[in-house]
């Protein structure tokens, strides 16, 4: 079993995650106008 520890640790990583995904969603499509564009064009 995770101990209480355990869990907090997962709960932080989880919602760290999930802001860095929708931070990133924002720069993609509001700087770099994702919607017009594929992913892999931003990085060359």
């Amino acid at each position: 079993m995770l101990s209480a520890t355990g869990f907090r640790k997962m709960r932080r990583q989880l919602l760290m995650e999930t802001i860095a995904f929708i931070l990133f969603l924002i720069v993609y499509y509001d700087f770099f106008d994702g919607d017009k564009k594929p992913v892999y064009l931003i990085w060359h």
